[in-house]
């Protein structure tokens, strides 16, 4: 055999194990955590030459939070609905959980996010250290030092004189995910109870904090929807409505729209310790959960908040048939509050009529009305616009067509803030709408009244169960 074969052979056969411990102490320390703990899984002699230890672990669970599989990467775009397959991980229980076991502030801030490759989180190594726990904490120390933000641009951007805000975020992201913990870990080690908001009346702290108490806390979720009123956020996709839904009303803005934002919350419940969504608990009181509104004048703070419980406990203990009384009461507060809300408006609207004449003296419902109406010229009786908003339905629908065969014939007509108003005109061109919204929510509380298994079926089986765990 030529020397040159047998030092190929000695290439071949040399590996990590084969080398002396010196060198092995001095290779190890590159390697990233998913490779240290491999490393210490192939024998006793690694595992006993590397100690792996907790922050090891983690490390290597906040690598595995980054792969394709998990959702890599994920850029903060507030437009953008994050993926089931978006997963964090965990440091507390060591788990991966998809994000929505998360609250917001575990997941957006910067040093929370999941860092990009060329991050400096994105590029950390293990940083194994043999020797004891005194070598241990000048190696700690020494990092330290060397990982300062002013040393940190000279060792990766040596040409940048003035650093960017993106090479700020660069070295910001990702360096704090060690802390990052699930609610079910902020509950048991009391971080909800600490800093929950438990203030009454409207001298508050600030209006995005989360509400309950220690015991049973309501955490603002990952999840928001969008929904028309009420019934349809507490009870999602219970019965579909093919028709067109009329505008909201918001005050203080002029944009008009038929579908507004919802956030739901998480909450635990003391019965089955299970984080579900708040409408499994049938509290109606919490109608004002929009982003950038705090439930907390709005959820009924009394002395029965702690017994509180969702769907299935209140089945398991007290029996579906009664779940199905609290479940039917639940749903007319809510679909009455509704349709009683659009009957007001459409109310609303014939006084507003009365006041358009105030404003624009070119117009006349007298003259309106007598136009349509013949026999009304012989008996001069016209009912004025605050005596049809006393009427029945029936008959303000009929004298609606009169309102609406003018708007037709007369197309732009008058002036004045009233006929601006983008509410006036949703009224004038969406009666029908907002009557038809009102009556289809009255025919669905006829059926729930005549049958409450529909809401039971629905709460404990159906699409209800999926909503309420899903959106936790």
């Amino acid at each position: 055999m030529s020397p040159c074969s047998k030092s190929i052979s000695h290439q071949e056969s040399t590996t990590l194990l084969s080398l002396p411990v010196d060198l092995q102490s001095l290779i190890i320390p590159y390697l990233d955590f998913t490779s240290l703990i491999s490393l210490a899984q192939t024998s006793h002699f690694f595992r006993d030459l590397t100690s792996p230890q907790r922050q090891h672990f983690v490390g290597r669970l906040l690598e595995i939070e980054c792969l394709p599989n998990n959702g890599g990467e994920v850029t903060l775009d507030l437009r953008k609905v994050f993926p089931t397959i978006v997963r964090y991980a965990c440091t507390r229980c060591l788990k991966i959980l998809p994000h929505t076991k998360f609250d917001n502030h575990a997941l957006l801030r910067l040093r929370f996010r999941k860092p990009p490759a060329n991050a400096r989180a994105g590029k950390q190594l293990c940083n194994w250290t043999s020797g004891d726990a005194r070598a241990q904490g000048l190696k700690r120390q020494a990092d330290l030092k060397n990982n300062t933000f002013e040393n940190w641009i000279l060792r990766e951007h040596p040409l940048i004189f003035s650093p960017t805000p993106e090479v700020g975020e660069s070295y910001s992201i990702g360096t704090c995910r060690h802390r990052r913990t699930c609610n079910e870990c902020k509950f048991q080690t009391g971080f909800w109870g600490r800093n929950i908001n438990m203030d009454l009346g409207w001298c508050h702290r600030n209006d995005n904090q989360n509400v309950g108490t220690a015991s049973m806390p309501i955490i603002k979720s990952r999840q928001v929807y969008a929904y028309h009123d009420a019934s349809q956020r507490f009870f999602p996709s219970l019965f579909p409505y093919a028709g067109a839904f009329p505008a909201r009303r918001s005050i203080y803005r002029e944009r008009l729209i038929d579908r507004q934002p919802w956030c739901l919350y998480a909450t635990r419940c003391p019965g089955c310790e299970r984080w579900q969504e708040f409408a499994a608990f049938r509290q109606p009181r919490m109608p004002k959960s929009h982003p950038r509104d705090a439930p907390r004048w709005d959820v009924h703070w009394d002395g029965e908040m702690g017994g509180w419980r969702c769907n299935g406990c209140v089945a398991a203990a007290s029996g579906e048939q009664e779940l199905g009384k609290q479940l039917v009461v639940f749903w007319k507060t809510l679909a009455d509050s509704e349709a009683g809300l659009m009957d007001y408006f459409l109310q609303e609207g014939w006084h507003n009529i009365g006041y358009l004449e105030h404003e624009n003296k070119e117009f006349s419902w007298t003259r309106v009305y007598r136009r349509a109406r013949v026999e009304s010229q012989l008996l001069r009786e016209v009912p004025s616009p605050k005596e049809i908003a006393k009427m029945s339905v029936e008959a303000r629908r009929e004298l609606y067509g009169i309102w609406k065969q003018f708007l037709q014939e007369q197309g732009e007509w008058g002036s004045g803030d009233l006929v601006k108003s983008p509410w006036f005109k949703h009224w004038s061109y969406g009666y029908e709408a907002m009557e038809k919204r009102a009556e289809f929510l009255r025919a669905c509380t006829d059926r729930v009244e005549a049958d409450p298994g529909i809401l039971v079926e629905y709460a404990l089986r159906g699409e209800g169960y999926e909503a309420m765990q899903m959106a936790y």
